[in-house]
């Protein structure tokens, strides 16, 4: 729609609302002293100032391959990467407005985490959404964007409340001042018809929907987990994953990628304290990472400033002649720990509580799944889950092994392990050792995917019970040909873990979150579901 006279333009601004204890500006940026400072305009209602960086126009890296198979030179345009940041502080409060590549000039810890979202979600029409992106946290992130041809509201996109975390949202603006759509994640992002002297105006709206409370009539489930700000709260958290990185208490502690990444353009990882001839690392893994600081003999310096500040992951991008530093080392760790019996979880280098009967009732959905009647004898030391599974049997004339042992479905793509062991109770036994550098997502997809294939897939039977009647043909007589009863049929999730108190609520917070949403699912399908603690000699 062509612009009227008088009106505005349109302006793009993406603005960080910079913590309280940040009034000098320079304090909020990586590398102030490479940056060009200018002031600001006399007459305006606000203070502020302008850092700005331009690099010399280069070729693209990527030119050199095509252009070695080519009889012609190559011509594009030279490029070169540029970027701003616009500090406002029309009141006690300052706000970032990013240019470019001006939000990687911001220090990672100078902003509110949380404003971005939460004035979103103050401001959207909760109707008219058209991007959700959420993650899902077990002992690894699962990051996820969904996207809608038109604009809808929350259920079209097939958010979990009681398990995804709303990570980012976009959609229809309802204050009309800040412009038709807008986007909320640790900035937010709006498209205003303003003048620069009307910033003033925009960052009151911004601060006002940031205190706003409400977002809980249409988003108070996000409050399931909530993030902590108060400094001596997040310093004690801190102090604890110090202690336990050290002392490689490393229980439902790893690392992960702070944000949805290509992972077909990733060649690989590298820590910022070891030499670059090393070779990378394929994925990260919490125990590399400690084991590189030990080799170097920085282990017992381990501090959180490290962590945050000294302490990189390089991303080697495979069009890339040289890996990048993308992310300081705390923002990929993912922490679960108690605390003067709170939960708390620690990721993207922000800590949140989990609301205490938010927690219960988890607790208490996963308590009262039935144990297994079901005898299996403890696992050895480190055994692998393969090698148990088929000692299992040794003796033993009631349990069919499944493990690796793939069945294809009607129409699906590649097939799938029904099971790692079937009884002749009919239980479709799944079993999965709970260690830190694993994670038991697999043990419970692998048990709902399963049993509605077998419920649903009548290929899928007749395979199933043609594996099985090559092993034991009584067993595989209790597979129909017709959809079966699923109340006659058992889930059992078999867990190899070390005798503790408290079992199953011992297991992780989102490890109890995936397996109540499992079980649920199961149960609303007919099947019995149960769980079995395998011991550890």
């Amino acid at each position: 729609m062509p612009r009227r006279a008088g009106e505005n333009k349109v302006r793009h601004l993406c603005a960080f609302l910079l913590k309280p204890d940040i009034r000098d500006f320079k304090n909020a940026l990586k590398e102030p002293a490479s940056l060009t400072q200018y002031g600001l305009k006399r007459g305006l209602h606000f203070k502020g100032a302008l850092f700005a960086s331009g690099a010399r126009p280069h070729e693209p890296r990527w030119l050199e391959f095509p252009q070695s198979g080519t009889a012609e030179k190559i011509r594009i345009p030279l490029s070169a990467s540029s970027g701003a940041v616009l500090f406002i502080r029309p009141s006690s409060r300052t706000f970032a407005f990013t240019f470019g590549y001006g939000r990687y000039f911001l220090q990672d810890d100078s902003y509110e985490m949380d404003f971005g979202l939460k004035a979103a979600l103050n401001l959207v029409d909760p109707t008219r959404l058209r991007s959700v992106d959420t993650k899902t946290f077990e002992e690894f992130t699962v990051r996820t964007r969904r996207q809608t041809s038109r604009s809808s509201a929350l259920p079209s996109f097939g958010v979990d409340v009681s398990r995804d975390i709303l990570d980012a949202v976009t959609g229809e603006c309802t204050n009309k001042v800040l412009g038709g759509r807008i986007t909320g994640s640790y900035a937010t992002v709006i498209s205003p018809r303003i003048e620069f002297a009307g910033l003033s105006g925009i960052c009151d709206e911004l601060m006002n929907a940031y205190k706003s409370e409400h977002y809980k009539e249409y988003f108070g489930w996000i409050d399931h987990l909530k993030v902590i700000k108060a400094h001596d709260q997040i310093e004690r958290l801190n102090g604890l994953l110090i202690q336990r990185l050290k002392s490689r208490n490393l229980d439902n502690i790893h690392l992960a990628p702070p944000e949805i990444v290509d992972w077909e353009g990733i060649e690989g990882f590298r820590y910022s304290i070891e030499e670059p001839a090393l070779p990378l690392h394929q994925d990260l893994e919490i125990e590399e990472f400690l084991d590189s600081l030990a080799a170097d003999d920085r282990l017992g310096d381990l501090s959180t400033e490290q962590l945050r500040h000294h302490y990189q992951v390089s991303v080697k991008e495979v069009e890339l002649d040289e890996p990048l530093e993308k992310w300081p080392v705390y923002r990929c760790v993912v922490c679960e720990l108690e605390d003067r019996d709170t939960l708390f979880v620690l990721t993207d280098a922000q800590w949140f509580q989990v609301d205490k009967s938010f927690s219960r009732e988890i607790d208490d959905h996963v308590s009262q799944l039935t144990t297994a009647q079901l005898s299996l004898p403890d696992a050895r030391q480190n055994e692998p889950e393969g090698d148990y599974n088929s000692r299992v049997l040794s003796g033993r004339h009631d349990l069919v092994l499944m493990d690796r042992k793939l069945v294809q479905a009607a129409g699906a793509t590649s097939p799938i392990e029904v099971c790692d062991l079937f009884s002749e109770q009919n239980q479709f036994i799944h079993v999965k050792r709970k260690k830190g550098s694993s994670t038991l997502s697999h043990l419970f997809s692998q048990g709902t995917v399963s049993a509605e294939t077998f419920l649903s897939d009548k290929k899928f039977r007749e395979d199933f019970r043609g594996k099985l009647t090559g092993t034991d043909s009584a067993i595989a007589r209790a597979i129909p040909d017709s959809r079966p009863d699923p109340a006659q049929f058992e889930v059992v999730y078999a867990i190899i873990a070390k005798n503790g108190s408290g079992w199953p609520k011992s297991l992780p917070f989102f490890s109890k979150l995936n397996l109540r949403q499992a079980s649920h699912r199961l149960q609303l399908l007919g099947f019995k579901v149960s769980l079995l603690r395998i011991g550890v000699q």
